[in-house]
């Protein structure tokens, strides 16, 4: 298929948000803002523990199921230009997983992978920090991933809201974008600051805030 087609049905898949699971460090979802402080230590000792899963499990769908992986395609400033619409399969292991690493561990977006299975396609998405979502998830699909997911010590959750997709651009290509992130469904989190690489620079609260402060 072409780009055009394939970021196509990644766009059908999340606005559709069928079958959406997450990853989270955690087996149970907290209803307080305590969970922020808990979130800071998570991300400081155990963000590199996440990229290692997250990329074994990326690259376990990567090979076991016919795919392609793509940078996101609609930021200003992107870190990496000569690779945008491209098939990142194609580069060489320890260059995709640094990849996605950077991802992670610098709070930027992203990637996508979408997978065929079942005679459907599914999708694997890699964003800011440890925000990995999972669409049109189903099957013998789902239990493999699952199983993935466990064997990292990560949970895998179903998202049982609407997945936003509503942003608003700023000055100098700046963005505020919805979180969909794990933290959300723990914290006040709401929003996205994003800067024009996109970046993420601060988590906001519904009304615009920015947390912590």
């Amino acid at each position: 298929m072409s780009v055009e087609k394939d970021y196509e049905i990644i766009n059908k898949i999340l606005s559709e948000n069928k079958d959406s699971y997450y990853v989270d460090f955690v087996p149970i979802t907290f209803q307080n803002a305590d969970f922020a402080e808990l979130a800071d230590y998570l991300e400081k000792h155990y963000k590199k523990d996440f990229a290692k899963g997250i990329i074994f499990t990326a690259f376990t769908i990567l090979y076991y199921y016919e795919s392609v992986v793509y940078l996101d395609n609609d930021c200003e400033d992107p870190v990496y230009p000569d690779l945008i619409n491209d098939d990142l399969k194609e580069l060489e292991l320890d260059s995709l997983a640094e990849l996605i690493q950077e991802v992670i561990m610098e709070n930027w977006s992203g990637l996508t992978i979408l997978f065929k299975n079942d005679g459907k396609y599914s999708l694997m998405q890699i964003k800011d920090g440890c925000d990995v979502f999972f669409g049109n998830l189903s099957g013998e699909a789902l239990k493999i991933v699952d199983q993935l997911i466990t064997q990292q010590g990560l949970y895998l959750k179903k998202f049982e809201r609407e997945y936003r997709t509503d942003s608003f651009e700023e000055e100098g290509g700046w963005k505020i974008e919805p979180d969909n992130s794990p933290l959300s469904f723990h914290s006040e989190s709401f929003w996205k600051l994003k800067d024009k690489n996109d970046k993420r620079v601060s988590l906001l609260d519904k009304e615009g805030k920015v947390l912590g402060e």
